[in-house]
């Protein structure tokens, strides 16, 4: 890969969000020393800065415990996000942002934040201005919430594993004890007015038709085509902007409907449920009924121009037993279909992206074309929004140190 498409790839796995590509059976408890802090001791102890800033170092040894496993990321990203784990407990849980404040992950509010900034909520830019002397410890800040005070704690954490060849190592911020309204007015909200596609996500969820799926990714491969172009051209700003919104809900993402991208020899560019696989290979999972998930993918749309349908089985959240937990198998057991379309543009190295979105179908309809398709919100291999989060920060600038567009 020449270093437009390493730049692409890096845009993608920096911008934060388990996975339509992969079912994790990784455990974000592994073996580590002290602190071993739970959300459920902070959740006790919301005013005791020893145990907040604990709570959040044992979250840091985690997230950093082998930043190059990607399963183990999105794990922790999950457990993050379900309530009785260690890292969620009552009002307790952790918030994870770029440095530029934007939400990656949030304990209560990604779906709805995800994309949002929290640089201007006065506790979080205490917090940010004393990590910028803090030298890698956790700093600490006393903050007033529903009537009571309590303490909020920070620490950067590596977010790029500085083994991979294409990345280099950067850092995010990690919060611990920090609780805060979803309607806060200091919060800065993403806006994607600009990039509505003729037939949004929400749009494909209600008419339910193959039709409407293929006009949505028809509509992606337009918007990500303006954003390579801006990419190319130097405009790394609003190319990022092109690239979060395809994974806020809104119009690119309605569960069950998200975007994916992948190149031709199997790598994935980009998620809109999981950004930490952009850069992974997608290879050898297959469903109960022996279909190689990505090989279909690839022979569907591993040329410029080629599309079509592509019919495998899937982890359905609203269908009880249809779950598998085993490694290289699909995460379920029920029907699904993606429109997956192979693209090639005028700009960057030579190379097929395939676009994907796909839909759960009803058994009965399955095989016919433009039929109504049934389904539900969904994220694959385990419910809720599951959605590693993904936003570009100010660690675009720390990574690209020296490069430039040409």
């Amino acid at each position: 890969m020449n270093r437009f498409h390493n730049l692409l790839i890096l845009l993608v796995a920096t911008l934060a969000t388990t996975t339509f590509f992969f079912t994790v059976t990784a455990s974000a408890d592994g073996d580590h020393g002290d602190p071993t802090t739970t959300a459920e001791q902070a959740s006790e102890s919301k005013n005791d800065e020893t145990v907040i800033r604990n709570f959040v170092l044992h979250a840091k040894s985690h997230v950093e415990e082998n930043p190059s496993d990607l399963a183990k990321r999105a794990e922790f990203y999950r457990q993050a996000r379900t309530s009785g784990t260690t890292w969620k407990h009552d009002s307790a849980y952790l918030i994870m942002l770029r440095r530029n404040g934007t939400v990656i992950n949030h304990g209560l509010y990604t779906e709805a934040l995800f994309g949002d900034s929290l640089a201007e909520l006065p506790t979080v830019k205490k917090l940010v201005e004393k990590l910028e002397s803090a030298d890698g410890q956790a700093v600490c800040e006393p903050y007033e919430y529903k009537g009571a005070t309590r303490q909020a704690c920070a620490v950067n954490y590596v977010n790029i594993p500085s083994a991979s060849a294409q990345r280099r190592e950067g850092t995010d911020i990690l919060i611990g004890g920090f609780d805060h309204s979803e309607e806060n007015e200091d919060i800065v909200r993403l806006d994607c007015t600009d990039y509505e596609p003729a037939v949004t996500a929400t749009e494909v969820k209600e008419r339910q038709t193959r039709e409407s799926l293929k006009d949505f990714v028809e509509g992606a491969i337009i918007r990500f085509s303006d954003a390579l172009e801006l990419l190319e051209s130097g405009e790394v700003g609003e190319s990022t902007k092109i690239i979060q919104c395809f994974s806020k809900t809104g119009y690119w993402k309605d569960n069950p409907i998200y975007l994916f991208v992948m190149t031709s020899d199997t790598t994935v560019v980009l998620n809109g449920l999981n950004q930490e696989l952009a850069g992974s290979p997608f290879r050898d999972v297959f469903d109960e009924d022996g279909v190689d998930i990505g090989k279909e993918i690839i022979n569907t749309g591993g040329q410029n121009g080629d599309e079509g349908f592509v019919e495998y089985k899937w982890d359905d959240p609203s269908v009880d037993g249809d779950e598998v937990n085993e490694t290289g198998k699909s995460p379920g057991t029920s029907p699904k279909i993606s429109y997956i379309k192979g693209k090639s543009f005028p700009f960057g190295p030579p190379q097929v992206y395939i676009f994907g979105s796909g839909i759960y179908p009803k058994d009965d309809d399955s095989d016919n074309d433009g039929c109504a398709i049934a389904g539900s919100g969904s994220t694959p291999g385990n419910t809720g929004f599951n959605m590693l989060l993904i936003l570009f920060s100010m660690i675009l600038v720390v990574s690209l140190r020296g490069f430039r567009v040409r």
